[in-house]
């Protein structure tokens, strides 16, 4: 008898927990792109890079001008995520990329040898 007891315990736990959870709320579409903007300016001129706090300020700076609403901009815990995330990804597609262009570099360079 204990035992079910404890498994009803547990179930009423975890119902709980379901009820207190708010839904995930997912950044949209079109402050993703800026997110990735304000990335890729970093990327490219390491002096442009942005933190998180920078990301999210730029992003209020839009809300000021009308072009998102306030309550579309994450916090800056969310951007940071979004950023260690975003940055794996990138880093891994152009490792790929550079894998890639190289093997294909190697191949034209052996098929360049065999001609002469």
């Amino acid at each position: 008898m204990q035992k079910i007891t404890d498994v009803d315990s547990i179930n009423e736990t975890e119902i709980d927990l379901e009820r207190k959870r708010e839904p995930v709320k997912r950044i949209p579409i079109y402050v993703k792109n800026l997110l990735e903007i304000m990335f890729h300016a970093g990327t490219a001129n390491p002096r442009k890079k942005m933190t998180a706090a920078e990301m999210r300020s730029e992003l209020l700076q839009r809300v000021q001008e009308g072009e998102i609403d306030e309550n579309e901009v994450p916090k800056e815990s969310t951007i940071a995520n979004w950023i260690t995330s975003f940055s794996r990804g990138w880093k891994h597609a152009m490792a790929l990329q550079a894998m890639e262009a190289a093997e294909h570099s190697s191949i034209e360079e052996t098929e360049k040898l065999s001609q002469n």
